[in-house]
Formats: structure tokens, sequence, C-alpha cells
């Protein structure tokens, strides 16, 4: 059907208002031709422009085979009860998980709109909210979890005959039920989502809170202010550094008590920011990747490694990650040898903009560090280089550090390729594995107790180097290469809400159990954030965090 019959449909369509058929309408006693009413109204159904040609010929036809009648309005132009209750969950799409701004745009309120153009405009919007609302539940919003919208689509037509009669909100649930993915983790996220909608104030705005080291006494002063709306408990005359400790080691944050931008992003999200969160993941547990039945997982946000064989955590490790400004990758690759007593190959930017500056200061710095300098493959000797002409952008050396307790890789290090360069090692600053917010290094995973994990990884492994002469060849302090036997999947991944088997007591008749549960971490890099600012619409999300 071409765009000349959409438009000949459109002036009926208008100029019968909904089954007032043979009527015009009138204004200062000249009769608006259709023509003019179609000028005036049709550039207001935004909903409808998004469409295919293909979708805006259904509309066409849908309205054709229903003589122009109106779905949702009476002929008096009022919304029918089935249209409030439409109406009304078409405004809330937070409830089922997806952006507002992809669903339903309510008719605009504009008083030069004629009423007779404006309830016909709210009846095609509730139509094609309606039909999208079902197809984003069934095939999502998102471009496979590229930060891109879904192409606009519509459901089945069938389904207006069922919302043009419903009598209340189950009924309309039942149908959009239906349309659900069969996920276990989407459903468990659903229920999480719907249970947080149902208990916090999504309504509630929190103030900007600058950074302590900017504006101390505004930050402390709106800090308290966002932790009073939040409920937070705390007196009046307690000290407000103590406050915002407790509040810190509540969320996962080192408590010191000053605000900066971890603690800051913590004290600006609202319940309305969560919400959006919860239904990314929602989102993004429909594209989950099937685990193979061992692999390595590291959830970036949690701070932690898993080690899984056969659908059972084997082992469990805490971890420090990339600092803000030096990200830790999502990646896939798999694990197929550990690296006793590893060089370090310092990479070029860290030789550069740190190292480099180091050595200018203190020439025996790199001999304190047990490093050596490389042209080539060839050590040189650092005291015999005019250290003043160089600089970042003229640096033809590499730097290595020794093998050793002082490597920075620690004694033991797990590799797998990547274009990143990233990989899973031991450290010899083990306190930071004991931090809350271990967020320190150059994107590399330092991981604790990495020596338990390569004897787990071995002794499923099979392998021929067995978990006791692990510790006779570590013994040695010697280079030795470990080559597994069947390589490990290993996924690197920035998950804020994850979904992770614990273990579970049971009753003393009964074994204990791995059940699956949600956790909540930090957005840690503002990755969700970006994210749902895109999708669910930054000015929105700027509105509702800012006074």
């Amino acid at each position: 059907m071409t765009y000349r019959l959409f438009f000949a449909f459109i002036l009926t369509f208008l100029s019968f208002s909904c089954s007032q058929k043979g009527q015009s309408s009138e204004a200062n006693g000249k009769i608006k031709t259709t023509e003019e009413l179609f000028h005036e109204g049709a550039g207001h159904i935004a909903l409808y422009d998004s469409l295919s040609a293909a979708d805006k010929e259904q509309v066409i036809q849908f309205y054709q085979q229903n003589d122009f009648t109106c779905l949702f309005h009476d002929k008096k132009g009022n919304l029918t009860a089935s249209g409030r209750i439409l109406d009304s969950l078409l405004t809330n799409t937070l409830y089922f998980g997806l952006p507002q701004n992809r669903i339903y745009i309510p008719a605009e309120s504009d008083s030069k709109i004629p009423d007779n153009v404006r309830f016909v405009l709210s009846d095609v919007q509730l139509t094609i909210g309606s039909l999208r609302l079902l197809s984003d539940l069934e095939n999502g919003f998102s471009d496979s979890l590229k930060l891109k919208g879904r192409a606009f689509d519509l459901a089945d037509f069938k389904h207006l005959s069922t919302f043009r009669t419903i009598s209340n909100r189950n009924v309309f649930y039942a149908v959009a039920n239906s349309f659900l993915p069969k996920n276990n983790h989407y459903l468990m996220l659903a229920e999480a989502l719907k249970n947080h909608l149902d208990t916090a104030d999504i309504s509630l705005k929190l103030f900007e809170v600058p950074l302590s080291q900017k504006d101390s006494a505004l930050a402390y002063k709106n800090a308290l202010e966002n932790l009073k709306r939040k409920e937070f408990p705390f007196s009046e005359d307690e000290d407000p550094v103590e406050i915002i400790k407790r509040y810190q080691k509540q969320n996962n944050v080192r408590a010191d008590g000053i605000i900066g931008q971890a603690t800051k992003h913590i004290l600006e999200e609202s319940p309305l920011d969560l919400a959006e969160r919860i239904a990314w993941y929602m989102e993004k547990s429909r594209y989950e990747k099937s685990y193979p039945k061992k692999f390595i997982r590291v959830n970036i946000p949690a701070f932690k490694l898993y080690y899984f064989n056969e659908d059972t955590i084997a082992s469990i490790h805490n971890v420090v990650v990339g600092k803000v400004e030096n990200n830790t990758p999502v990646l896939e690759s798999k694990l197929n040898r550990i690296q006793l007593y590893p060089y370090w190959n310092v990479p070029y930017s860290i030789a550069t903009k740190e190292i480099l500056p180091a050595i200018k200061n203190n020439p025996d710095y790199l001999e304190r560090n047990q490093m050596e300098l490389l042209k080539g493959d060839k050590v040189v000797n650092p005291h015999l280089i005019n250290w003043k002409k160089l600089n970042k952008n003229n640096f033809p050396y590499k730097v290595r550090q020794l093998p050793g307790h002082k490597n920075s890789l620690g004694i033991i290090k797990f590799e797998f390729y990547n274009k990143y360069d990233v990989y899973i090692h031991d450290t010899p600053q083990k306190g930071l594995l004991e931090t809350p917010n271990r967020m320190y290094s150059h994107g590399c995973v330092r991981c604790q107790n990495p020596i338990e994990l390569a004897k787990k990884i071995l002794e499923i492994d099979e392998n021929k180097i067995i978990p006791d002469s692990l510790d006779t060849l570590l013994s040695k302090g010697e280079q030795h290469l470990i080559r597994l036997k069947k390589s490990i999947p290993v996924y690197i991944e920035y998950n804020s809400i994850s979904i992770t088997p614990v273990l579970v007591k049971k009753h003393k008749d009964k074994p204990d159990e791995y059940e699956e549960q949600i956790f909540y971490f930090r957005d840690i890099y503002f990755t969700d954030e970006k994210t749902t600012h895109y999708f669910f619409g930054k000015k929105t999300l700027e509105a509702k965090t800012r006074i």
C-alpha cells in the first residue's frame, strides 16, 4: 500500500474522528477540509513515523477493517475503561523492564490541536504502543547488546481485540507474560524489579553531591540530605565523616569518610536509577552465553574470580582489577598454560609514563626494582644512557622486571591470548586483596591465593604436574612453563548485577546445595550508567537525580 493510500486513509480517519462519519471539523464558522485536518494532526504521530513501511501498512489495514472505529475512545473522545487501563500501563513501561521512550508517547495536549484530531492520535498511540510493548517483551529492546536500539516492530494485531475489552490490569499482564523469555535469570530479575518498584519510592529526588576536596561543606551537607531521603539511619549530632564511613562500608567502598568519585556515585544513585539498571540486566540476560562444564569467570565489579567445574564452584578468589583510567577489559579467551616465576615485560605506556620519570629522578630505580633495560634482545647498561634526552615520544628501549617474589606479577601467571595483553597473576601486594574497593591495577587481574587456584586447575586437568609437584617446582625458584592438557575457557565480564550460585546449608539430613542468588555491586566503571542513560533517556535521568 502506497503512502498516497495512507494519506487518503488519514484524511478519512481524522475527518470522521472515529465513527463520527460524515462530520467535519468546524472552527470560526469555517468547515475545515480533511486535508487541513491531516496537516494539522498527522505531524504529531511520532510513534507512527518510527514504524517500518510494512507495519504502517498493517496499522492502516487494521483500522480500515474496523471502519475507522476508535478502539479505546468513546464517541465523545473520552478514554474507555480499557483505554484508561492501557494508558496507565503504557505510561509505566519500566514495570515491564522496558524504556518508556520506545513504547508510548502520550498524545500531545497542545491546545492548538482540535479535539477530534487529538483523541484520534491518542487512539493510534495506544494501538501502536501496546503492540510495540509486546514485541519488545518478546524480542528485547537492544540490538544484541550493542549500544543501539532494536528496530521498531509490532506484535500480532489479534491481541487488540483482547486489549479493547480488558476490565483490569491482570488481563493485560496475562497476555504480556506469554511474551516473556523463558530464561530463568530473566524471570528472577523481573521479579526483583517488581519487588523493587513495589517497595521503593522511584519519584525520590536526590541532590548532586560535589567531591569533598572541591567543596567540603556542600559535599557533606548534600550527602547527608541524600542519606536521609534514602532512609539511611544516623543521628543529627553524629560526625558526618563517621556517617559517610558507615555508608561506604555498607556499599563496599573504602571507608575513609572522604567523598570521592566512588562515594559520590553511590550517594547519587536513586531508586529509579537502580530500577533502570535491573531492567538493563533483564535485557542482558536474553543474550546470556551457555557456559561449558569447566571455565573461569571473573566479574569485574564483584572483584571476584570463580573457577567452575561440572556446574559447581570449585574455587573462589578475591581479585584486584584495573583503575577507572585503566579498565580491565571484557573478554573471552582460553587458558592453556601456567608460567612459574614469570618476567614482567613492562608495557610501553607504563614504561614511558611511570618508569621513565622515576629513573630520571633516581638513576638506581631499575636496579632497586630488579628491572633491566633492553634494546632489541640485548640488555643495556642504564648508566651509559643520557636519560635527559628521552621522553614518551623518544624511548627506543624495553623494560622488563626479573622473576622473583618482588616481581609485579608475583611468582605465578595464568596465560591466555587476548588483544589487550592482560592476564591473571599473583601479586607481591597481598594486602590490596583484602580491601573493599579493589581497583589498583593497570588492567590485569591480580588473584588471591593463585597457587591454590593452580593446584585445583592441575588436579581437574589430570596434568602430569600434580599439585604436590607444583610445590616442588615453586621451591626451586626457577622459571617453568606448565602446559594444560585441556584449555579452560576464560570469561572476564562486567556485571554490576550478577546471578551467582551460592552454597546453601540444608537440614542435617539433606546435603548442602547451590542456589542461584542475585547480587548487586557498584557500577565501578560507570558502564551501566552510560548504557541506561542511552536507552532510558539521559534527560530523564538528570531530572530525577538533581534538584
